[in-house]
């Protein structure tokens, strides 16, 4: 069939072109989703609706993760609802930064699974999937019995 084709590329079609006929096609992330950014501390955004000691906690939460050199307890602080969202993002950016560089250098690559580390991580910078009491995704299990995680000074509506 492609033998009749003057150009054989022309029956491919192009990348935007399979999305012209679906009308649900939408982006990956759409912006007017993500959490608003009151401040910027060391390249990180700050999420908006915390008080000014809140945020001193999770600037001191970006540090530690700075500093923060072990990928395993970087995995372990994407995971953990008792980090500031932030950190843990910043986090899950680090163990892809880890991966990337690795690849780029063409090195052995460390064993980080990144579909678990997005999964971990998702929801924490969507104001859709924001957790009204905690700070925290409502896609995070819930604390275990006993165990109390940050709760906002005031729930979200």
């Amino acid at each position: 069939m492609l033998r009749n084709l003057k150009n054989p590329l022309s029956a491919i079609p192009s990348r935007g072109a399979r999305f012209e006929s679906c009308k649900e096609a939408k982006p990956m992330h759409d912006r007017r989703d993500t959490i608003p950014v009151v401040a910027t501390y060391r390249g990180v955004g700050l999420h908006d609706l915390q008080s000014p000691d809140r945020l001193d906690l999770v600037r001191r939460a970006i540090d530690n993760v700075f500093d923060q050199r072990d990928i395993d307890r970087l995995f372990e602080i994407a995971g953990d609802a008792h980090w500031p969202p932030e950190a843990r993002l910043l986090a899950a950016a680090k163990l892809e930064a880890v991966y990337q560089i690795a690849v780029d250098e063409r090195t052995a690559r460390p064993p980080i699974d990144l579909t678990l580390v997005q999964a971990t991580v998702a929801g924490l910078d969507s104001v859709k999937w924001r957790h009204p009491q905690f700070f925290a995704s409502l896609f995070d299990a819930g604390p275990p019995p006993g165990v109390k995680w940050p709760e906002r000074e005031q729930p979200l509506r």
